[in-house]
């Protein structure tokens, strides 16, 4: 359920601290669920790429790229960046909305910004012309899983697999 008080818009160059606040939360969030993997983003790093615009791939047209973010009691408190792909090979040849980045503070978990955003982006990518929504999450976080699925209705299309190479022993 979203919460009362809860205002998605497009980004600002002066969201670019809050914004970093929630990414860095996110990444604490995954160094805990796996370590070999993650670490804990600098703040300073993630604000300074959004003050300059590089959230987003280069050569993606402005028309087909968006970072919203989500204001509680006029604070704000999380973000989504989306673009829209069309997949190759035999993927039949339709846009996708890819949610390349969900983020919302530690504090503000819980209380439905999560959704208000993802909502948000999903009505974004629809607004232009895609038939289907897609992202991705850590496979070891089971809240994400339940929220993602159960609550916003997304469902696997596939599974993306990692292997460390440091540690493979001889194949």
């Amino acid at each position: 359920m979203i919460e009362a008080g809860i205002v998605v818009r497009p980004f600002r160059a002066d969201d670019a601290d809050a914004v970093a606040q929630a990414i860095v939360d996110s990444s604490l969030h995954h160094v805990s669920l796996e370590p070999k993997r993650y670490e804990v983003l600098d703040g300073t790093a993630v604000a300074a790429m959004y003050s300059a615009g590089r959230q987003h791939p280069p050569g993606v047209p402005a028309n087909e790229r968006a970072t919203l973010v989500a204001e509680l009691d006029g604070s704000v408190v999380g973000v989504v960046d989306a673009h829209v792909v069309v997949p190759e090979g035999a993927h039949r040849r339709y846009r996708y909305g890819l949610l390349a980045e969900v983020a919302v503070t530690a504090p503000a978990r819980r209380r439905g910004v999560g959704e208000a955003l993802v909502r948000a982006a999903e009505a974004w990518a629809k607004d232009r012309g895609c038939q289907y929504t897609v992202l991705d999450y850590n496979a070891r976080n089971d809240d994400a899983g339940r929220f993602y699925r159960e609550r916003l209705g997304y469902q696997s299309a596939g599974m993306i697999v990692v292997k460390d190479l440091r540690e493979a022993r001889g194949d």
